[in-house]
């Protein structure tokens, strides 16, 4: 029941397309935020199996929250008119089963996709 059925990080370009192209014309101060950018994009991921979903945040200090998707209880999409054209949005996952056991996933290419997901 834990097959992997999705597992992603969080875009770059799609999410913030503006912030994105500005940060490759600056030289220098740019590439060096484009670089801390892809490094905090690289250090965060979601994992989405058969009975539960994980969010795993960081590098070297490592920070995993799991929710079972038995205990859902909400899931909340947010996205602007810019996101909805790229397909890239905001997902927060609420669980029945703690007060603060929440999941917040910024970022993240077919939200959509991946709320039918845990829906499922």
């Amino acid at each position: 029941m834990n097959d992997l059925i999705y597992q992603a990080n969080p875009v770059m370009f799609r999410n913030r397309p503006l912030s994105f192209i500005l940060c490759c014309i600056v030289p220098v101060v740019g590439w060096a935020v484009l670089l801390f950018w892809w490094i905090k994009c690289r250090g965060e991921s979601v994992v989405v199996t058969g009975s539960y979903i994980r969010q795993c945040r960081g590098i070297i200090a490592r920070t995993e929250n799991t929710i079972m998707l038995e205990h859902v209880r909400d899931v909340e999409l947010r996205q602007n008119i810019l996101q909805r054209f790229f397909d890239v949005g905001h997902l927060g996952v609420s669980s029945a089963a703690a007060i603060d056991g929440s999941i917040e996933l910024f970022g993240y290419a077919h939200p959509t996709k991946i709320r039918d997901l845990i829906y499922k």
